[in-house]
């Protein structure tokens, strides 16, 4: 089961994730959602929020922005970011994902490598 962590605000995903109301987290089985809740929002350092991430199973965080520094700790809990993706409902964004439809944005990226 995998399970993906989405930042939202205003019931649409969050511009950023330092800044949503709470989480949706989907748990999903091969192509399938198979539950989802809402979670208040993990805090902390960027390596606490990683670590705490890690501790509740999420494998993917989707979102639009998240902090660069924060990068480098999931990377090494093996959680998978999706970043720049665009403001959206968190149901089609899953769907996407499941799909294998999700990318995050190329211009976005270019700025977490430099």
């Amino acid at each position: 089961m995998k399970r993906i962590a989405i930042p939202i605000q205003d019931n649409r995903l969050s511009s950023k994730y330092g800044t949503c109301d709470f989480l949706t987290v989907y748990a999903t089985e091969g192509r399938k959602v198979v539950g989802k809740e809402t979670l208040l929002p993990v805090t902390g350092s960027t390596e606490e929020i990683a670590t705490q991430l890690n501790a509740m199973g999420i494998g993917i965080v989707i979102t639009n922005f998240i902090e660069p520094g924060i990068i480098g700790y999931l990377a090494q809990h093996k959680i998978q970011v999706f970043i720049g993706v665009k403001n959206s409902d968190p149901d089609v964004l899953v769907r996407q994902y499941l799909d294998g439809q999700l990318t995050s944005d190329q211009k976005v990226m270019h700025l977490y490598n430099n």
